[in-house]
């Protein structure tokens, strides 16, 4: 439980931090409707993933319990997948990025990129 509550906690601050940055950099074209949305929303997701952990938990032995814990396994993943290929990389690897023709620092992101993504699969295995 506790290395589960330290990875819950840094994964919320990083979140925290992450919503935080979009609301002041977009709180004028948002709304003040808008960012209490989020908000709210940001407030329960950990609740509401730990309360259906906690209910497909209990029917893990069965067929059905590990088909339900396959698909949340498969939604959070390729949300993560999307997130990082589709909206990172497209906007940080881009040609309409910064970063012009530096090649090197974009084989250098690149390579971080990919470092970091093969370091997250090896760790899943021990998962």
């Amino acid at each position: 439980i506790s290395v589960l509550l330290i990875a819950l906690s840094f994964h919320q601050f990083v979140e925290g931090l992450g919503l935080g940055n979009v609301i002041e950099n977009n709180k004028l074209s948002l709304g003040w409707n808008k960012i209490i949305v989020f908000i709210i929303i940001f407030s329960l997701t950990v609740s509401l993933g730990v309360l259906i952990g906690i209910l497909t938990s209990a029917s893990q032995t069965t067929d059905s319990g590990e088909g339900a814990k396959g698909a949340a396994t498969a939604i959070a993943s390729g949300s993560l997948l999307y997130t990082s290929l589709v909206e990172m990389v497209g906007k940080y690897f881009g040609h309409s990025h910064s970063l012009g023709d530096q090649r090197l620092q974009r084989m250098a992101m690149l390579a971080s990129f990919i470092l970091g993504f093969s370091c997250m699969a090896v760790i899943g295995i021990w998962a």
